[in-house]
């Protein structure tokens, strides 16, 4: 069975679904704090300067088990890193990630004891070539 029929199966289960979608926008977001600080070659701590924050305030938000982040503070990092916040809402389903090209992150994490990790992106692969590797 492939990753997106197993998945498209599992989306079924409402409570299922609905830890899928928490736990997928908690990572998003994490992740790509983490993505874009380190794109602009800021450590935690720098960018907690920018924020006025403390870093373990940014580690927090990119722990994607983190669940007190407000749009105000995203808009402040969004700032900090010269982003625009984008929020939206969108039908939950898994064409929405088979239409569009997306890039894929690969994550790399650190030891246990430290709350930051290293990305590399590879813009030519898409979500859908890893689904079909995976699958």
């Amino acid at each position: 069975m492939k990753f997106r029929e197993f998945l498209k199966e599992k989306l079924k289960d409402k409570d299922f679904k609905k830890r899928y979608y928490k736990d997928l926008e908690k990572t998003r977001i994490a992740i790509e704090i983490a993505y874009f600080r380190e794109k602009k070659r800021l450590s935690q701590a720098e960018l907690a300067k920018i924020v006025n924050t403390s870093q373990s305030a940014i580690a927090r938000l990119e722990d994607p088990d983190y669940k007190g982040y407000s749009i105000n503070t995203l808009r402040k990092v969004a700032d900090a890193l010269d982003l625009e916040l984008v929020v939206s809402f969108r039908e939950k389903g898994i064409e929405v990630y088979e239409k569009e090209s997306t890039k894929v992150f690969y994550v790399i994490q650190w030891p246990k004891e430290r709350k930051d990790y290293k990305f590399k992106v590879y813009p030519a692969v898409t979500v859908e070539k890893v689904m079909e590797q995976v699958a």
